[in-house]
């Protein structure tokens, strides 16, 4: 495969896993770069062990992190107030106000995702966004099966915890 038909294939992919991490447009297209580029001057050494899918979600992934422990070191906010509807990639077929709350429920959740640990939160994305099974998230992390599952174990508690210090109406369930 050539790195033009791996770009094609896995650019929109990366540019969105990069979004979900960094919410900001432009940090998200200098890591899809910055993640092609490691890809091009990798590929030689990549082993196929774990599929080339999964060693572009850790690439990705890595200089995600890499782009946020900067950002932290230079004091700069990694949240950002206002969204592009076609930023987020996430539009329905729908009217534009189902698009509209739809776009909103998705901030707001990425928001709360964004507080959990970093190894939290890349165990939650993976499986619940990109729906990649937890022995392929284990491979990625370096990490054992039941590792995968503790994280996303504890990123949901975790989730609902700051969920209901955000909106208390969610916190219980209303009795009748």
């Amino acid at each position: 495969m050539t790195l033009k038909e791996i770009y094609n294939q896995f650019a929109d992919l990366v540019y969105t896993l990069a979004y979900k991490y960094l919410r900001n447009k432009e940090e998200s297209e200098e890591a899809t770069q910055d993640v092609f580029i490691k890809v091009h001057t990798k590929l030689g050494q990549f082993r196929n062990e774990a599929g080339l899918k999964t060693w572009i979600y850790k690439i990705t992934i890595n200089v995600c992190l890499d782009i946020i422990k900067s950002n932290q070191r230079n004091k700069r906010s990694i949240y950002k107030n206002s969204v592009n509807i076609e930023e987020t990639k996430i539009g329905l077929k729908e009217n534009p106000e189902s698009q509209l709350i739809q776009n909103e429920n998705t901030e707001l959740l990425l928001a709360c995702v964004n507080q959990l640990s970093d190894n939290q939160k890349m165990a939650f994305l993976l499986s619940k966004e990109e729906g990649i099974s937890n022995p392929e998230i284990a491979k990625m992390m370096n990490t054992s099966i039941s590792s995968v599952e503790s994280l996303i174990f504890r990123a949901k508690a975790n989730l609902k915890i700051v969920i209901a210090e955000k909106w208390p109406e969610y916190s219980m369930k209303k009795k009748k």
